[in-house]
């Protein structure tokens, strides 16, 4: 699976940051809590397809929580295939 960043999209360059501190996220299950980046304390539980935030609840495309969390995912299937 190909995860590709829309230059474009804020969401893609917030995904790409959010991704960056993945060691901060907290492993819940299947799913990680995330560090708000614009909410000081606050953080949304999140897997590959769903997220808390309101910009997930609001809007018919992956938020950036989301498409942080599909990079972490491959990133880490990738370094397991070598």
């Amino acid at each position: 699976m190909a995860i590709l960043i829309d230059r474009d999209n804020p969401r893609g360059a917030a995904a790409v940051s959010l991704a960056l501190h993945a060691d901060q996220w907290t492993p819940i299950g299947s799913a990680w809590r995330i560090p708000s980046r614009s909410r000081s304390g606050a953080s949304y539980v999140v897997t590959t397809e769903t997220c808390q935030c309101a910009d997930s609840r609001f809007r018919d495309q992956p938020c950036a929580h989301i498409l942080a969390a599909r990079l972490v995912q491959e990133l880490r299937a990738e370094s397991y295939a070598f």
